[in-house]
């Protein structure tokens, strides 16, 4: 589409807080112990166990469990959900657990999805019966697929198995295996914790309301996640800790370390720089356009221009992600080229998945480096939190990774 509204997070994740409701994916186990108590009906497959336990997890959350009940929803989802994750099966418990009182289920009336966007989902919490029936009882993570391919949609795709695809899930197979011996905190007043979860106080970006974050601390692991049905874009790495908000993340620890963040600043406008063959200098400022425009307008200009597929497109989303008139956006935008002259082939050319692409190869190398080194290490896409006493031997690390990037690359 012509118009097409690019936002700054189109080719990640949603974040914590934009999830109203716990969605059901089959990432957590309730003890079998559970089947006797409760005399459950015979499950090979373990879909009803799966159900109760992510009850059991989003009740801690104070939130809802969400499931589709389109069949169409399931397809393609046994590798990242495991095969007891269909249409039939979840129906079904479902149904049993909603007749035997152990939760209350709406069902949201049917309605399709707009293009590009979800339906409506239904609803399930658990009842204080089901509450009271599983207190005491052991959940345990599930450990599901780490490499994932989204769609447009943000819908998890199938794939095959490439030689390329099996040698990316054995580096976050191994990274994942150092961080199984991380443990890490916010130190902070007001932040709790449960057994599974650190409770963070947090005003909603979108209503300003005071609500909890709820942030799993248990044996964390990325994911690695490419979009656009291509493992050519995107494939930054994913993790819990990266929805704790900057401003609590400098009051973490690592294993009881107080720790720093290091970044590499400007990530997506250096390397289109440096891959153009026209390093920035020091002082070299891609954000400060000029023409009457601060530099934060600059910033999320350059950056929205970066994920752009045509000139046209950008401007569009310029003026409504800065509440800026169509003409003020196009001239921000003609700032925003001229100013940046240098990488006119990354601007308003869909460019920003195949950067982060780059920038996810880049997170790679600096995790393994400092993973030899023996530095507990958690990615937040161009930066890394790490205990203090490791700063300067991360940089070093972070130095050579981005060199290794600006000579592999293929521009």
């Amino acid at each position: 589409m012509e118009n097409q509204l690019i936002t700054l997070d189109d080719f990640e994740e949603y974040f914590v807080e934009e999830q109203r409701d716990y969605i059901l994916g089959f990432n957590y186990n309730v003890s079998e112990s559970l089947t006797e108590r409760l005399g459950l009906p015979k499950d090979k497959h373990g879909a009803l166990l799966s159900i109760i336990a992510e009850l059991l997890v989003a009740h801690e959350q104070g939130k809802a469990v969400s499931y589709s009940r389109r069949k169409v929803f399931y397809c393609g989802l046994k590798r990242y959900c495991g095969g007891g994750y269909t249409y039939a099966r979840v129906l079904k418990w479902v149904s049993w657990l909603e007749e035997a009182g152990y939760i209350y289920n709406r069902i949201a009336p049917p309605r399709p999805p707009h293009e590009g966007e979800r339906g409506t989902q239904s609803t399930m919490r658990a009842t204080p019966k089901l509450l009271e029936a599983c207190r005491g009882l052991l959940l345990t993570a599930v450990r599901r697929e780490c490499l994932c391919l989204n769609g447009p949609d943000r819908k998890k795709l199938d794939y095959n198995e490439t030689e390329e695809t099996i040698a990316m899930r054995r580096e976050v197979e191994e990274i994942n295996s150092h961080l199984r011996d991380v443990q890490f905190d916010v130190r902070l007043d007001g932040v709790g914790k449960t057994e599974r979860h650190i409770c963070i106080p947090h005003r909603s970006s979108r209503t300003n309301e005071p609500m909890q974050l709820y942030i799993p601390h248990l044996e964390p692991s990325i994911r690695r996640v490419f979009c656009r049905a291509s493992f050519d874009c995107g494939g930054r790495l994913f993790g819990p800790w990266q929805n704790i908000p900057k401003r609590q993340r400098q009051f973490m620890t690592i294993n009881g370390e107080l720790t720093v963040e290091p970044d590499y600043p400007s990530l997506h406008a250096r390397l289109a720089y440096a891959l153009s063959g026209c390093p920035l200098r020091i002082n070299d400022d891609p954000y400060d356009v000029g023409g009457g425009f601060d530099r934060e307008q600059g910033k999320y200009a350059l950056l929205i221009s970066f994920n752009a597929r045509n000139e046209r497109s950008a401007v569009y989303s310029i003026a409504a992600k800065l509440s800026l008139t169509y003409a003020d956006a196009a001239n921000l935008y003609q700032q925003v080229v001229v100013h940046n002259w240098p990488i006119n082939q990354f601007l308003s050319k869909d460019k920003g998945v195949v950067l982060q692409k780059i920038d996810s190869d880049i997170a790679i190398k600096v995790m393994q480096a400092c993973q030899r080194d023996g530095i507990p290490v958690l990615p937040v896409h161009d930066s890394f939190i790490v205990p203090q006493r490791a700063e300067s031997l991360t940089r070093e690390h972070m130095d050579r990774a981005w060199s290794w990037a600006v000579d592999h690359s293929p521009y």
